[in-house]
């Protein structure tokens, strides 16, 4: 072989990823559903951001800061579901896993309930350290509420409902995902959006009524979306003469499995909330212009969710088809599959975060965010995530492949230490020390975080390289 075809093949084995139609094909049904509903999502916080002159456009940023935190939830029993069910698929052992569904609803029905009511409770003081106050919505002329504060709390206690909808909901979509049916997720979740979107445009500009009413949008396209999981659940699992029971091994190893996954989404999620308080904690000078810096934080982050969703579209898919592999008893095709979805991550998330970074102008003006702000400080934040999100490929597919063949612990006691140390500790530094102007410290908090993405997906990716979960492989 001469030179030339030598440097060829090097390029091809570092650079092309097997299997990348398979991948992709599972993918895209995923990243169309979480697509469409991140331009739902935009939808919903551009018909806030223009209502009564965007005088709710801030409290509903505060309330969306919070509940995007918690929304997780329901994926505890969900994401070791789905390594369960695909670690059984990979042994031929399809008939088990409708007693693993049937399991793993109640137990998430349980552990969802005792969160619920912790949540409900504590809402008020959540929502308080994201910049919440108990002085009236300023700008707000319709629906006076005595207080932010109020109407907040209010909304979310309304809205986060949808945690017990969706512990059910989650299992069920969980169940097709495993059996390669995302096209009905994806329709399932399509619909529900439209509904959300529906609903909050009803009640916000044509009948003009009391925005609190829009906080039960999430919950009716939540219902709507279980009952249609349920129905293509049975479509596809319901057999008369095997009945699904309920198998305490299962709900052991499922939940085993979908802890410390969730503990590090929680940890994520929960550092990201202490993030939103150093924004709000910084020294602004007056509210009004700490709550239009907090509108350009949310939108930007919002906005993300765009090339986000490619992500997590491919997280979930290989978790599925690296644990199907383990099932199988193949290490080193499961090796090569987290490597072929990492690949597959990083082309994907460098296309969409270009198109995405292209529009930002244009995007973060349709939100009615004033020009000088997206000039001097928009379009640097934006930068700024386009390169975290890079990094992020690792953590969101060799890290998923990590769990999915039972290397667990590990990874989340790294990112206890790399999540605290960027997300919480560097930007609380900031908040509490930088003595310039905070437009600036905003800026400096979104550099430091990158701290976090970039050290875990160095440590995940050495861990996947030199094999040392070989020792954590096991069947279920």
């Amino acid at each position: 072989m001469n030179e030339k075809n030598l440097m060829k093949t090097k390029f091809y084995k570092i650079f092309y990823p097997e299997n990348g139609r398979e991948i992709m094909g599972m993918v895209s049904h995923i990243f169309f559903q979480l697509f469409f509903a991140a331009i739902i999502a935009q939808v919903n916080v551009l018909m806030f951001s223009w209502y009564d002159g965007d005088g709710y456009f801030a409290a509903m940023n505060k309330v969306t800061i919070l509940f995007t935190t918690l929304q997780f939830i329901p994926s505890l029993i969900a994401s070791g579901t789905l390594v369960v069910g695909g670690n059984l698929i990979g042994q031929g052992r399809q008939k088990e896993i409708p007693t693993v569904i049937k399991t793993g609803i109640l137990v998430n029905i349980g552990i969802c309930l005792v969160i619920f009511a912790i949540v409900e409770a504590i809402a008020p003081m959540l929502l308080e350290f994201v910049g919440a106050t108990e002085d009236p919505i300023i700008g707000a002329t319709f629906h006076q509420f005595p207080s932010e504060l109020d109407f907040v709390s209010k909304y979310f206690r309304i809205q986060f409902v949808q945690l017990m909808i969706m512990a059910v909901a989650q299992v069920y979509i969980a169940s097709l995902q495993i059996i390669k049916k995302q096209k009905h997720v994806a329709i399932g979740a399509i619909i529900s959006n439209i509904i959300d979107v529906t609903f909050i445009a009803l009640i916000l500009y044509v009948f003009n009524a009391n925005p609190l009413l829009t906080s039960l949008a999430i919950p009716l396209a939540a219902l709507f979306q279980m009952f249609y999981m349920m129905f293509m659940y049975y479509k596809y699992y319901y057999d008369k003469e095997n009945k699904a029971s309920i198998n305490l091994k299962f709900a052991k190893e499922t939940i085993m499995i979908g802890l410390p996954i969730t503990l590090e989404i929680a940890l994520a999620r929960g550092c990201m909330f202490a993030m939103n308080g150093a924004i709000a904690g910084l020294p602004w000078e007056t509210e009004e212009i700490k709550n239009s810096f907090i509108n350009l934080h949310r939108t930007i982050d919002s906005i993300n969710q765009y090339s986000n969703a490619f992500l997590q579209a491919i997280g979930t898919v290989t978790s599925i088809m690296v644990a199907k592999k383990i099932g199988e008893q193949n290490k080193e095709e499961a090796f090569r599959t987290g490597l072929n979805a990492w690949r597959i991550s990083i082309y994907g998330q460098l296309v969409l975060s270009i198109l995405t970074f292209a529009l930002i102008y244009p995007l973060l003006l349709g939100f009615n965010i004033p020009t000088e702000m997206i000039v001097n400080y928009g379009i640097v934040m934006f930068g700024v995530l386009f390169i975290k999100y890079l990094f992020d490929t690792v953590n969101m597919t060799l890290l998923r492949a990590l769990w999915s063949v039972g290397d667990l612990w590990t990874p989340l006691i790294v990112s206890i230490f790399t999540m605290v140390i960027g997300m919480v500790a560097l930007p609380w530094l900031i908040t509490k020390t930088f003595t310039g102007e905070p437009q600036m410290g905003i800026i400096l908090i979104y550099i430091l975080s990158g701290v976090d993405p970039i050290s875990r997906s160095i440590i995940y990716s050495i861990r996947w390289f030199k094999k040392k979960w070989f020792k954590h492989v096991k069947l279920v």
